[in-house]
């Protein structure tokens, strides 16, 4: 199943003038292919909205009146949704996502520096790699059991056979193959974006942030070699203690000169 395939063609179904007039659910948003903002806002309806959704889609298929093209899409949806691993994608997309999101919006801030908002990212992904452990990975999955299970078109009755027996282990809905490929998908899926946040923000460019932080004035290390070495490898450029602290001291002293105390003119 194509989790994200699934959630668009919700959307689009939603949207059919006959179908909208009964959906009682939150407004599902239209996927972003190229922003993970949109995954996230649409995973986030599609679960405030479950129940809802769940129940627009019974209604079509168990109601022969619709046409039989509205009727065979709801179906396949609905049977969709109550696969295993669909409440689990969507639980997890939706935690994983979580994590980036405040560095996204206070990054967007006026006040925001590229040197913080790399420390901000960093940060997050330390947080998505906290859990990646076995035992979220189980909260998620015992969370979603009792929501994956599909109802039952027909009433079900005790097997008179097993009257005599006890049950000592309740069993669960995922079977032990669905689990395993759910758990694979877990640890695949928060190390892949790790795995993506490192590339892009990682260790070598906070480096070359924190080099152009150091060429502020205002900072206590401004101009310290040590410091902005990082762009000087970039350009190849010989890295002399003795310059650089001619320099600072020649800028530091033109500031003042250009920046009179307060009260003076």
């Amino acid at each position: 199943m194509d989790f994200f395939s699934v959630c668009n063609m919700l959307y689009k179904f939603c949207r059919r003038p006959t179908v909208a007039i009964l959906y009682k659910g939150e407004t599902l948003k239209r996927l972003l292919d190229q922003r993970w903002t949109g995954h996230s806002a649409t995973v986030s309806v599609i679960l405030k909205s479950f129940d809802d959704l769940s129940t627009l889609l019974r209604e079509i298929t168990c109601n022969r009146a619709f046409r039989a093209d509205l009727h065979i899409e709801a179906t396949g949806l609905w049977m969709s949704m109550f696969e295993p691993s669909f409440k689990f994608i969507a639980e997890m997309v939706h935690k994983i996502l979580a994590y980036p999101d405040p560095p996204n919006k206070m990054s967007q801030s006026e006040d925001m520096d590229l040197l913080t908002g790399l420390q901000l990212i960093h940060s997050a992904c330390t947080c998505l790699e906290s859990i990646r452990t076995e035992t979220e990975f189980q909260a998620i999955l015992a969370h979603c059991d009792s929501v994956t299970k599909r109802p039952s078109k027909r009433k079900r009755s005790q097997n008179t056979a097993f009257a005599d027996y006890v049950v000592e282990e309740i069993s669960t809905h995922v079977d032990t193959n669905d689990e395993t490929e759910l758990r694979r998908i877990y640890f695949s899926c928060i190390d892949s974006v790790c795995g993506e946040m490192k590339n892009r923000f990682g260790k070598n460019n906070c480096e070359l942030m924190e080099a152009l932080n150091d060429l502020d004035p205002v900072q206590a290390t401004f101009l310290d070699v040590s410091k902005v070495k990082p762009l000087l490898d970039l350009t190849k450029t010989p890295a002399l203690d003795s310059e650089f602290k001619v320099a600072r001291n020649f800028l530091k002293t033109q500031m003042q000169v250009s920046s009179p105390p307060d009260g003076e003119k």
